[in-house]
């Protein structure tokens, strides 16, 4: 069964059927459209709704009557000298009006060609110091990698004369305790003086060891 939507009072209703557009009687100039049709068209239009017109009266039109011929009234000159005083009055009125307006459109021109200069200008200096705060920013991010790195290097460095110094105490030792064993072709008192000279040579570098430690702990 075909189906039908109808545009009234600025709205689309439906779809209703044939039965149902006969119980809300449309008329023969209601706009409708179903499936099929490429646009809106009249209801009188459908021939399968022709039916439900039959009984209808055709669209009442009013006659229109012409008008009476024109008649140029009688003019009274003299009543027209008050008019047009008052009409050079409005005149002058229109003209202080159009000049106020062109004032205020030059005024409002010119201000809004400032404000859009100092915006430019506003602009241009915030551009300036994010750079200058982006570059302060890059400097001070190369100089603490520059310090990181020879902070780096002197740990290295520290650590290198450590191990070094650690070494050397315990060939140092060694040497002492063979200094200590008996041997032939040395008087005692040569015993004693090179026991004596090693033994600062291991209080030199207990010192150096003990230096680089508290160099190496300050980091």
């Amino acid at each position: 069964m075909q189906k039908y939507f109808i545009h009234k009072d600025g709205r689309q209703l439906g779809p209703y059927s044939k039965e149902e557009l006969a119980q809300i009687r449309i008329t023969r100039n209601t706009m409708l459209w179903c499936e099929g049709q490429p646009d809106w068209v009249e209801a009188k239009n459908i021939e399968e709704l022709s039916d439900l017109f039959r009984n209808q009266p055709p669209p009442y039109k009013e006659k229109t009557t012409s008008p009476p011929p024109f008649s140029e009234p009688e003019k009274d000159y003299i009543s027209l000298i008050p008019n047009l005083k008052g009409k050079k009055e409005g005149y002058s009125t229109l003209k202080i009006t159009i000049g106020t307006l062109v004032i205020c459109g030059i005024a409002y021109f010119v201000y809004g060609s400032y404000r859009m200069k100092q915006d430019a200008l506003q602009n241009q200096v915030n551009s300036q110091q994010q750079y200058i705060q982006e570059q302060e920013a890059a400097d001070q991010a190369q100089q603490e990698r520059l310090e990181e790195e020879a902070r780096q290097r002197e740990i290295q460095k520290l650590k290198r004369r450590y191990n070094e110094a650690v070494t050397r105490l315990r060939a140092a030792n060694i040497k002492l305790d063979q200094l200590q064993e008996f041997h032939f072709l040395r008087t005692p008192s040569e015993k004693q003086e090179q026991i004596e000279n090693q033994l600062d040579i291991i209080r030199s570098w207990e010192n150096e060891i003990q230096q680089v430690r508290n160099r190496l702990n300050q980091y």
